[in-house]
């Protein structure tokens, strides 16, 4: 267990310790889930030249309470353990949180997870936690993030007030992992432009509220950028002498976002955009949706959400992210039905690069404690300088198995 998160750990018992009495068991779940990849056809790496890979993984949530359920300890540890790649077998701790309720305000202190973003491809807002890469290609995947939180509800709206005690790292696939770039992250060696490196404090502000029709957000953060820069460089360990390894550099950054959201009969409206300045450059960036939802689709008791979404980033081509000028379309069904049903699917086209990534997401509980899932993604790309190029060859389906405890 890494330093950060033995002090989260240490701040959330002291505060169970000198606040609570009578504490009590309120929650005790947990998941184990197989997860089987097929790949459509062996990686460029000599090191991924492979196309199946089986995983396992386990998370479990504990959740006591005391004070009349005003006060509560969350801890929700993770593993998997996966037979390919060595850094996608990793041990986690995705939140350990203690959490006072008052009738005005909230405080929360420890590790956790929050969720900004209305839109469905791409949440350009979602600024407080650290992507882990090495879960999901999507960026969906979320590290906890040590903080003190400070929510305080108004006749104006919620006001959130963050201090960010710490930073975590992006987690990459190693060079045995398929869907990465064709040089591996060095995991040893990342460098800061923070003297304070991962132990900088960041600090951020939110506003939302909601309204007859909308609902609006607006933030300010300031700190450790959770999207790192890469230096390419000879790899310093014998084992790979001859290779280069890419070096994570986190700068800092001041970003203002804010999220609108709207609702007109079956139409969903969504936009989120960015302002953001670091040591680089300075520039804004937007992700525009609309949703449209035909309920009671295909002659029974189901609902198909039509999506469009347009993506754009102002550096263009010059870009470090893969949503530049960006379309999406899609759609999302419903069934309604006793197994909760749920299909995902959209083709997401690149303007300047004329690469696509064509994806299916589908989810069925098979029983009242199992849950099935199938993903299936491909990528179409043919200029080397669109990232996409780099996993051109990694189209897979992906089928996964939960039971629930």
């Amino acid at each position: 267990m890494t330093k950060l998160l033995r002090a989260s750990l240490l701040h959330c018992l002291l505060f169970a310790h000198i606040t609570g009495l009578a504490i009590t068991v309120d929650q005790l779940d947990a998941n184990l889930g197989i997860e089987v990849v097929i790949f459509n056809q062996d990686g460029i790496p000599s090191a991924q030249e492979y196309k199946s890979n089986l995983s396992i993984f386990f998370q479990s949530d504990f959740v006591w309470s005391w004070n009349q359920n005003n006060d509560r300890l969350s801890f929700v540890p993770y593993l998997r353990i996966d037979q390919q790649d060595h850094a996608r077998s990793h041990s986690d701790i995705r939140e350990l949180l203690w959490t006072h309720l008052h009738r005005d305000w909230h405080l929360k202190v420890g590790l956790a997870k929050v969720f900004w973003g209305v839109t469905e491809f791409n949440h350009l807002v979602d600024v407080i936690n650290q992507t882990d890469l090495v879960e999901s290609i999507d960026g969906e995947e979320k590290l906890g993030q040590p903080m003190i939180n400070l929510s305080m509800i108004k006749d104006w709206g919620l006001l959130d007030l963050y201090v960010l005690t710490g930073f975590r790292e992006r987690t990459f696939p190693g060079k045995e992992g398929r869907l990465r770039a064709q040089v591996t992250v060095d995991p040893e060696r990342v460098h800061y432009e923070s003297t304070d490196g991962d132990q900088h404090i960041d600090f951020a502000i939110r506003w939302s509220d909601t309204f007859k029709y909308f609902d609006l957000g607006a933030y300010i953060f300031d700190g450790t950028n959770r999207e790192p820069l890469f230096d390419i460089q000879l790899a310093t360990y014998p084992a790979q002498n001859t290779d280069y390894v890419a070096i994570a550099n986190y700068l800092q950054m001041m970003q203002f976002g804010v999220d609108f959201q709207a609702v007109v009969n079956n139409w969903l409206f969504k936009l989120e955009a960015l302002w953001r300045e670091t040591l680089q450059n300075q520039y804004t960036a937007a992700q525009l949706g609309i949703e449209y939802t035909l309920y009671n689709a295909l002659g029974r008791q189901a609902d198909l959400g039509i999506l469009l979404e347009y993506g754009w980033d102002e550096r263009g081509i010059e870009s470090l992210s893969i949503i530049q000028n960006d379309l999406f379309i899609g759609g999302r069904l419903t069934l309604n039905d006793f197994e909760s049903s749920e299909l995902l699917f959209g083709l997401a086209y690149d303007q300047d690069y004329h690469s696509h990534i064509a994806f299916i997401e589908f989810t069925q509980s098979t029983s009242q404690n199992t849950q099935l899932s199938l993903e299936a993604r491909s990528f179409k790309a043919k200029n080397p300088q669109d990232y996409l190029y780099n996993i051109a060859g990694d189209d897979y389906i992906q089928l996964t198995f939960e039971h629930f405890f």
